[in-house]
């Protein structure tokens, strides 16, 4: 429970203008401070599944649960405190993704809902107003490893994810769209035959609004110890590391383990992917020995 959390406030007229961080009290003395609360649970399995001369295999599982939540009573009767996860792309002039709001999660998402095209124009159809309508905060987080070795062969895995939160694609609404298809310029694929007209006006909402969850394949390592090669080399080992090998996920994204900074007015941003470069690739092949 972190307690009196500071924001960007408006310098009081007739100041020189601009913002001044300061804690978030309460209103009054019957109005308590405001907080924000972290609650969960972490679970941690481990051990030996195979223990024999030849063959030994252990594995751990790591998983936390976690709630997250920001309590300001004395804005309890504002629409939300701040914005922030500002948009960039056509559409979106001034446009932003997320609020900070009493009762809800850092960074909630607040956008207008997305009910697809008319049929007879191909135009979107959306909310006249915005909501909550998601959480960039994951609410599990998952963590595997393995190690299995065979006689002078050993094998090393780590896998990683996080479930619970979504992503706004501004990368898909802004640099993808179907907009672009005039100009002679990429869209997506996807967007062919979806019943959208190329003059739809490209608006922030959930449409853009995607799962973030996600399973990734982070590393892997096979190891063969040669031992001691002659007189002159010993313990030498030969390895090969791959790195980032594959990911599970709907996310429609170049990845979804991203986060790139969208802050408004030094309220910090979570979820927003515009143009994130994607996590690469790597393989490495190593030889250790000593002399």
């Amino acid at each position: 429970k972190t307690t009196d959390p500071i924001i960007a406030f408006t310098v009081s007229q007739p100041g020189a203008g601009g913002t001044i961080f300061k804690n978030l009290d309460g209103s009054s003395p019957d109005v308590p401070k405001s907080w924000v609360t972290n609650k969960g649970f972490e679970v941690t399995l481990g051990g030996a599944i195979v223990a024999k001369k030849d063959v030994q295999w252990n594995m751990v599982v790591n998983t936390t649960f976690v709630k997250n939540r920001f309590n300001s009573p004395s804005i309890a009767n504002l629409p939300f405190l701040a914005n922030t996860g500002g948009l960039h792309g056509q559409g979106s002039s001034g446009a932003y993704a997320e609020v900070i709001a009493n009762g809800q999660p850092l960074d909630v998402f607040y956008l207008p809902t997305f009910f697809g095209f008319d049929k007879g124009t191909g135009l979107g159809q959306y909310t006249l107003t915005p909501s909550y309508v998601g959480d960039p905060n994951p609410s599990l987080f998952l963590g595997i490893s393995t190690d299995v070795t065979y006689k002078k062969w050993s094998l090393t895995i780590n896998t990683h994810g996080s479930f619970g939160n979504k992503i706004f694609n501004n990368t898909s609404m802004s640099v993808t769209n179907i907009n672009n298809i005039v100009g002679g310029r990429n869209i997506r694929a996807g967007l062919v035959g979806n019943g959208e007209s190329t003059s739809n006006f490209i608006t922030p909402s959930t449409r853009f609004l995607e799962s973030g969850n996600y399973i990734k394949f982070g590393n892997a390592t096979v190891n063969y110890r040669f031992g001691n090669l002659g007189k002159s080399i010993k313990a030498a080992n030969v390895y090969v590391t791959g790195t980032n090998l594959f990911v599970i996920t709907k996310y429609k994204g170049f990845d979804p383990e991203v986060n790139v900074d969208k802050q408004l007015n030094g309220v910090p941003s979570l979820g927003i992917d515009y143009i994130g470069y994607p996590s690469a690739r790597t393989f490495v092949v190593g030889v250790n020995f000593s002399l």
